[in-house]
């Protein structure tokens, strides 16, 4: 069996170190739910996938506060963290007002990769260009509701959007720079071997970055429990042979662009985790497409010094963060006095910040 690429190992090799996720829940609902909260799809718990570790209710320092808790004293996690705007739809509101949201939870922690959940009819054109203008600060990844390429299968589990709808989300993102993780569903009720190759070749066509691929498990008390679906173990199969197929295009992935895109050369790096080594490779192809050559050349120095130039950043964004925690602590002690001063500083070392992550393009140098 080929060997499943996590995203964790990729978030690892990528910043020296492991990174876990500090979920949140924005309580901004969902669209294909009544009223934002009622029932929605028909395998949807009541409570829009929030951690289990947060109170409902709980506002977003509250939130993040508990959060750096559990994976303390679960994981003794440290800082960097990942923002995983988890619960319900994490896009369900005008550009403004999630601007204002994602600023607020971004600020009071460091993070430095940003993960948000949604629905591919939930991404209008303003907030794809918001996520795009966040990209540009931190490494930002929507994680795209699937499921299922099949139109009948969504009406079956009442998604509230056709295949069309994610054709058009993924495609958007992609012109936009910023990488899809799909989720989809193996052994949705109703679906047989011919609604698993049709997800199969949407996978294949797509070549996403990521997908998150799991085996149809009806929560209890659900509609879905009450619905006929296949056997646990062909789900559980299905999801295997998605997971294996999706390692496949993830390696084929800077080859594919080079053919797609007419481009002659293409570079990527990789880790190769047995032998503790990175390789820098570099796909080359003539104009007429007739001779394919990959150099591969040992990069590991060069890339542990890039990794520990990328801690010092990191360091220095946690000390801005201590300054930033500093002067709010002398606007509670004398606000009378400095607090339009105080509230400029703090804008302006959040700028700086911003700042000492990103290189001389603009871009994450990691």
């Amino acid at each position: 069996m080929e060997q499943v690429k996590f995203f964790s190992n990729y978030l690892a090799e990528r910043y020296g170190r492991r990174m876990y996720r500090i979920a949140l829940d924005l309580a901004l609902g969902c669209p294909n739910r009544p009223g934002g909260f009622g029932p929605g799809c028909v395998y949807c718990a009541e409570d829009g996938n929030r951690a289990r570790h947060l109170a409902r209710n709980l506002d977003l320092p509250g939130q993040i506060a508990s959060g750096i808790s559990f994976v303390s004293a679960r994981y003794q996690a440290e800082p960097p963290y990942i923002a995983y705007f988890q619960a319900f739809t994490s896009t369900n509101a005008p550009a403004s007002r999630l601007e204002k949201l994602y600023r607020e939870a971004l600020e009071l922690a460091s993070f430095r990769v940003v993960i948000v959940g949604t629905r591919p009819d939930a991404l209008p054109e303003e907030t794809v260009a918001l996520l795009a203008k966040l990209n540009r600060v931190y490494e930002v990844w929507v994680e795209l509701g699937v499921q299922s390429s099949n139109d009948a299968t969504l009406a079956r589990i009442r998604r509230g959007h056709d295949f069309a709808a994610v054709r058009d989300a993924v495609l958007r993102l992609d012109r936009a720079g910023i990488p899809v993780a799909a989720h989809v569903i193996a052994g949705l009720p109703g679906e047989g071997e011919e609604e698993f190759q049709q997800l199969c070749e949407f996978l294949k066509e797509f070549k996403l970055e990521r997908a998150g691929t799991f085996a149809f498990s009806p929560e209890e008390g659900t509609k879905a429990a009450l619905m006929e679906y296949p056997d646990k173990e062909v789900a559980q199969e299905r999801a295997e042979i998605i997971g294996e197929l999706q390692s496949r295009i993830m390696d084929e992935y800077d080859f594919v662009k080079m053919i797609s895109q007419d481009e002659t050369q293409v570079t990527d790096e990789v880790f190769l985790a047995d032998y503790n080594v990175y390789l820098e490779r570099i796909f080359i192809c003539d104009p007429e497409r007739t001779l394919f050559t990959c150099i591969m050349r040992d990069v590991t120095k060069a890339r542990q010094r890039r990794n520990k130039i990328q801690k010092t950043k990191i360091h220095a964004a946690d000390l801005a963060d201590d300054i930033i925690a500093n002067q709010l602590r002398i606007v509670h002690e004398i606000a009378s006095l400095l607090g339009e001063t105080a509230a400029e500083t703090k804008v302006a070392v959040h700028d700086l910040k911003e700042a000492i992550m990103l290189d001389e393009d603009g871009d994450d140098d990691a």
